[in-house]
């Protein structure tokens, strides 16, 4: 029944974060960075810069740490590591991003001996920085005729002791890397941020970037770029007013918004009257009690 609206498809269906730039750049530091990304993309930047992008889970993390990766490769080939931290010890976590990293470079053709220089450092236990800091800076070597330069991602972060180690083996005062790395770090840890603003020396890059919650002008700003791209010649049905007064009493993330809005509008679908397409057919718009009726079943279906 999408085709009534002049849709293929549900345009809410799918959470497509990558599409979600623009929003981003309104949040808090994020849009101060890009010409910061866009300088390090095209190699105008030589120091190592660290991330850290901090907010409640669902509000696009993972998002922004994509964007920075892809910008990167728009002008050249990076090599991304990421780890999801599942370990409290940052040790542990540390060296196993150092496996994961091994494991992906050595898939590199021509790549031969990282594998075997993460063997100095398989045993964790006796593992020391200064042998992280020779591991990583022989790697680095080994890739530097490739041109691949290399983002460390550590997604979800809840030790704060995990950063400064970070610093310490992939900062370019610690040793004389060939091609420095972009680190980025992921936490919803009100802790790691203050630890990431304290580190000293402060390490090079932004501020912690702090994703938010959205408005119910965002959401609506949200609705009208997603329904553009789906469709592009007809007006969105979402009634705007409901939409901003419903999505300021109840803020949700940005994947809890789109949720949401996947919710009401399958709602809307289901119970089509037969009749002419939107926007011809007026009963085809969402309306006020609508969209708060299917906010409410939404609710609750979470709750439970």
């Amino acid at each position: 029944m999408y085709e009534r609206y002049g849709l293929k498809e549900n345009p809410f269906s799918r959470y497509e974060p990558l599409e979600q730039l623009t929003h981003f750049l309104s949040v808090e530091g994020f849009g101060e960075q890009r010409k910061m990304i866009d300088d390090l993309a095209n190699n105008q930047i030589a120091k190592s810069h660290f991330f850290l992008i901090y907010g409640v889970s669902g509000t696009g993390r993972t998002s922004v740490s994509n964007y920075v990766a892809y910008t990167l490769a728009r002008a050249s080939r990076p090599l991304v590591v990421v780890h999801l931290v599942k370990d409290s010890s940052h040790k542990d976590s540390l060296h196993e991003w150092m496996e994961a990293f091994a494991y992906k470079a050595e898939e590199i053709e021509g790549i031969e001996n990282i594998q075997g220089y993460f063997d100095t450092i398989g045993d964790r236990a006796n593992a020391s920085l200064i042998k992280y800091v020779k591991f990583l800076r022989k790697s680095l070597l080994e890739l530097q005729p490739k041109n691949r330069r290399l983002v460390a991602i550590f997604e979800n972060v809840t030790n704060p002791e995990l950063l400064a180690l970070a610093h310490e083996v992939f900062d370019p005062t610690v040793a004389a890397y060939p091609a420095f790395p972009l680190v980025i770090f992921t936490s919803s840890d009100e802790a790691v941020s203050k630890g990431f603003a304290n580190l000293n020396p402060k390490p090079a890059g932004p501020d912690p970037i702090h994703l938010r919650i959205l408005t119910g002008e965002d959401v609506l700003v949200y609705i009208s770029k997603k329904w553009d791209k789906s469709d592009g010649c007809r007006p969105h049905p979402f009634d705007a007013d409901m939409i901003i007064k419903a999505f300021d009493i109840q803020q949700y993330p940005l994947r809890r918004v789109i949720e949401a809005l996947d919710s009401i509008f399958e709602q809307k679908v289901r119970n089509l009257p037969p009749g002419d397409d939107w926007p011809t057919d007026s009963r085809l718009a969402i309306g006020r009690e609508e969209i708060a009726m299917s906010l409410l079943a939404f609710g609750a279906k979470r709750s439970r």
